[in-house]
């Protein structure tokens, strides 16, 4: 049997994968739970000029990619990847500053989004009190939606 050919590039970007897991928390508080959520894009293209303004105003390279805001003042903090994608130094060193300051970042490395949400959505169900699979199915339907959205199918 023939050897396929590896792939050097993973079948869904990171981007793909954060706009799953920000649907699946969005649907989630909509659904009554006491959570929010926040996506930053550290990674985006820009030019000199627009680099220079994320930098004064506060952007840091490194920062996790999603921030889930819960009960009780508790904030899970989540590093995207895709199954080919490594950290960065400055995510590493970054991840290592907020470890020390108590906030430990959670490092979700899956090759398919749907995967990237339910674990995601198990740490937040787990932290919430609930059974890991508590939202299985909200993942599920995020990841329908953005994947129809962006014609890669579910």
């Amino acid at each position: 049997m023939a050897k396929q050919p590896k792939s050097k590039k993973s079948q869904f970007l990171e981007s793909i994968h954060q706009a799953v897991v920000i649907r699946m928390l969005r649907m989630i508080e909509r659904n009554g739970e006491p959570i929010t959520c926040a996506g930053d894009m550290n990674a985006a293209k820009r030019g000199p000029r627009a680099i220079a303004e994320a930098r004064m105003t506060g952007m840091t390279p490194g920062e996790p990619d999603v921030r889930v805001y819960l009960p009780n003042g508790e904030l899970l903090l989540v590093e995207l990847k895709t199954e080919k994608g490594r950290l960065s130094k400055a995510q590493i060193e970054r991840h290592k500053r907020l470890a020390e300051v108590g906030l430990p970042v959670l490092v979700v490395k899956q090759a398919h989004p749907l995967d990237t949400a339910l674990q995601v959505g198990a740490e937040v169900a787990r932290r919430l009190g609930y059974d890991d699979w508590k939202f299985n199915t909200t993942a599920a339907i995020a990841a329908s939606d953005v994947l129809s959205a962006v014609g890669k199918g579910a």
